[in-house]
Order: C-alpha cells, then structure tokens, then sequence
C-alpha cells in the first residue's frame, strides 16, 4: 500500500515538471520570436499627426496638412519628422473622412480630397559634423530643392442628404446620448486612392499631403482617415486596415478661419 502511493505521488510529480517545462519553453519561444520578428521586419504600425493649415495665400482654396517622413538612414538627426515608411514594399490605399453634419459641410456639397506623395534621392538626409570643404560649405547653405512629387489622386466626396425631419426624429431617438457627449453628429466617408504605391529605396516618400478643395468645411475630431495596405511578405494583419498604410487627419474648425489638426497612420501587412 505504501509502495503504491509513493509510486503515484513520483508519477505526478513527473507530470507537473514536464507540464512545467512545455509552458517555459512555450513563453520563451514566443519571446525570441517577438524578438526577432520585431527586429527584423517593419514596424507595424505608424502614426503622423497632421495639422491643416488657414485658406491665406498661397493656399487660398485649399486646406492642405502635411507629414515629413525621416529618411530611414537619418537616425535621430532630423527633428520632428515621422518615421519614414519601409523601404522596397508597395502600398495601397484610400482616404476616409469624419465630416460633422455642420450647416458650412451641408452647404458645400461636393468638394475634392486630394492625396500628394512627395520624394527625393534616398542619399539626401543631413550629415553629422560641419562642412569639411568650401563647396560643402556654399551647398550646406543653399535651400534645397523641393522633393519631387511621385503621385497624386484626388476623390470627389459629399456629405450624405438627411432631411430636416429625419434629422430631427434621430436627434430626438438619440437626445440623451447627444446631450452627454457620447454620440456626435457626424458621418464617415471612405474612398479608393491607389491601388499600388511602391516606395522606392532610391526614392523614398519623404512628405505627405492631404488637401481639401473647400476653404469653408468642417473635419471632425482626429478624423479624416487615408488607409493603404502593402504588398508584400508577411501575412495580413488586421482586417480593417489590411497591409499598409493608415492615415488620419481632422479638427473642429470654424468656417475660412478653421485649423486642422489630427494624424497618420501606417500598418505594414
């Protein structure tokens, strides 16, 4: 009987310590691998905030927010630029838009959204240390030239018609949620950009701009919202984003004189 139960307690004890070290060696798997794949592969996820600017001159038109991307071979030499995109992979994507249900939206009606990429010579990012020649010198305080544009596409869009009385029966359905601030009055527009984007190692994007046609609407609240994907390796990740590259952009603004604020993001796939 003795030697019966000290038999069974040994055979637990065996199970508990293998059981022990499956689950170690499980967790320890899982980090070298999170290591590595973190390491190794882009990030997956990029956030640029954006800022639209006044309808003044040269912009008198338009709303344009822009995002400067750090060269990938800058490293922390360049201040307040977002994190360049991978290198080699192409994206695809398309501009989402949060627009209030404001009398300035409604009165626009149509207005163009328009998406600009602009780049340049990967070799382009500033050199640590001062200018060790004359014409190093002279080049260093010369402006540089204006990145070149690598694509642009615009889409029209258009706040959707609600009546005056279904305007007023869905304020009253949703009163309470609206008075607490928990619901806005606004509508979400999405449109197709590009369906292939490749950003090259020799020419990088190094700037990113949204424009919008109308000087007098209204964004919502981080807001306007670019998505692109990229083709590439790796498995697909996240179903709303699908690979690529996510941009956001807004602000509440009021008429002509409305400031934009708001961001960018990109998701590698």
């Amino acid at each position: 009987m003795l030697r019966l139960r000290a038999a069974a307690t040994t055979s637990l004890g065996l199970t508990l310590r293998g059981v022990a070290h499956i689950v170690a060696s499980f967790v320890l798997s899982t980090v070298v691998y999170s290591a590595i794949y973190a390491a190794a592969v882009p990030e997956a996820e990029l956030n640029y905030p954006l800022h639209f600017g006044l309808c003044d001159p040269p912009n008198v038109t338009r709303r344009v927010a822009a995002a400067r991307l750090a060269p990938s071979d800058a490293g922390g030499r360049v201040a307040a630029a977002a994190p360049p995109l991978a290198p080699g992979y192409k994206y695809m994507a398309r501009l989402c838009l949060e627009l209030p249900e404001s009398p300035p939206n409604v009165e626009v009606g149509t207005f163009l959204a328009e998406l600009s990429l602009y780049g340049g010579d990967s070799g382009e990012a500033a050199a640590d240390g001062p200018p060790v020649t004359a014409l190093d010198a002279v080049q260093a305080a010369t402006p540089p030239a204006p990145p070149a544009m690598l694509f642009a596409s615009a889409r029209p869009f258009v706040l959707r018609y609600r009546s005056p009385q279904v305007r007023w029966l869905g304020n009253l359905f949703f009163m309470l949620p609206l008075v607490l601030g928990l619901l806005e009055e606004k509508q979400t527009h999405c449109a197709p950009l590009a369906d292939e984007l490749h950003n090259r190692r020799d020419h990088p994007v190094l700037e990113m701009r949204v424009a919008l046609s109308s000087c007098s609407l209204q964004e919502g609240e981080p807001p306007a919202s670019r998505e692109a994907g990229r083709q590439g390796r790796g498995r697909r990740e996240g179903a709303r984003l699908g690979r690529g590259l996510a941009a956001r952009a807004g602000c509440e603004g009021r008429g002509r004189e409305g400031c934009g604020c708001g961001g960018l993001s990109a998701a590698r796939g």
